[in-house]
């Protein structure tokens, strides 16, 4: 019962925040009410906006989730990512971006290595522009489809995958993790998030962010 009320306070912190991206982890037990919580530092991010390059994301920005098994090999999984880039040039003027992406998604595990899932995607976007003074919001809501591929390398060093695609996302990161307790793992991973369009009075804008992930798993 407190791992069930765990898992849904982090889904209701994911829900009501204002965003993840692909898995820095691969969850492995889905036995109820089994919760396995994820996290990840994206320090150094670069983005492009529109058509603006080699924007710096800064040092803020995070993933946070969570998973719950169903029972058999099903579970249910939140997660959100922060989108933000300080203020700097952006299309000739001095903007900043803050966004979150927010995913629901349904695991199923093929094998004791190999998982598929879907889901659906929510990005809230706000784009600043301090050379006018204004400020706008946009919302994005869609479906996505992925996988996620564990590969044990040597004792409890493994290797990762994950890849989905969406009708407003694409999204992968691979990675190492180590698993430093039975109940608790460290990461390291490059990820790459493509948000197909968010819609501004300037039109359809497009961002991509990628970077190194610096992240942990822990079960409860």
């Amino acid at each position: 019962m407190r791992r069930t009320a765990l898992f849904l306070v982090i889904f209701m912190l994911v829900a009501v925040s204002s965003v993840s991206a692909a898995s820095i982890s691969v969850p492995e037990n889905f036995a109820f009410p089994h919760v396995t919580v994820q996290g990840a530092w994206l320090p150094g991010a670069v983005y492009s906006v529109g058509n603006s390059a080699n924007l710096s994301g800064g040092n803020k920005n995070f993933m946070l989730g969570g998973t719950l098994g169903f029972g058999g090999d099903f579970a249910g999984q939140c997660r959100v990512t922060t989108l933000n880039v300080p203020l700097q040039k952006i299309s000739g003027a001095n903007q900043q971006v803050d966004g979150m992406l927010n995913e629901f998604n349904l695991l199923y595990k093929v094998d004791k290595n190999v998982i598929v899932y879907i889901g659906t995607t929510y990005t809230i976007g706000k784009m600043t522009n301090t050379t006018n003074s204004t400020e706008e919001n946009s919302n994005s809501l869609g479906l996505q489809i992925g996988g996620m591929l564990d590969v044990p390398i040597y004792q409890e060093l493994s290797g990762f995958a994950d890849y989905s695609i969406g009708s407003q996302i694409a999204q992968f990161s691979i990675g190492l993790e180590y698993r430093v307790v039975d109940a608790a793992t460290l990461n390291l991973a490059y990820y790459n998030i493509q948000q197909y369009s968010l819609n501004y009075s300037g039109g359809n804008t497009s961002y991509t962010m990628q970077g190194a992930a610096v992240g942990f798993s822990f079960d409860i």
